[in-house]
């Protein structure tokens, strides 16, 4: 008899867990808004003067080994959540409030991915946090 209200006891708590009960992990409460302000060819000398750029939030792991490894495409990037903006554009990516690491790309001509930001931003509750792409530092290349 005790194992039996042992084990309901064990069910009970299993079924009210946040992970079932709601749709599990941690809800996204914040914002990012990229805007791409740069000027025509400010990343690249390639192309026809409109590079776009491809920002993720949090990347797994495989992805960040894909881009470091240059073998990622856009793709890959926005099947795991990433945003392609093209020049004049901007995107918002929900994510969950606290530090949150940010990766951007340029995409070139042909789809190739060049990581070129990786940076951990801090994002409040209930909160959006603008970028400029033009006040980002940018290093090429760089690792994600």
């Amino acid at each position: 008899m005790l194992k039996y209200v042992l084990s309901l006891l064990v069910c009970a708590c299993v079924m009210s867990s946040p992970a079932l009960a709601g749709g599990g992990g941690a809800k996204k409460d914040a914002s990012i808004r990229v805007v791409h302000n740069l000027p025509a060819k400010t990343l690249t000398n390639e192309g026809a003067g409109n590079d776009s750029i491809i920002v993720i939030a949090n990347p797994p792991a495989a992805l960040i080994a894909k881009v470091n490894g240059g073998t990622a495409t856009p793709k890959d990037i926005t099947a795991a959540g990433g945003v392609i903006i093209k020049q004049g554009r901007s995107a918002t990516i929900s994510v969950k409030s606290g530090t949150v690491k940010a990766c951007a790309a340029v995409v070139l001509p042909g789809g190739f991915v060049v990581p070129v930001v990786n940076q951990n931003l801090t994002v409040a509750k209930g909160k959006t946090l603008s970028i400029n792409a033009s006040d980002v530092p940018r290093a090429i290349p760089t690792n994600w």
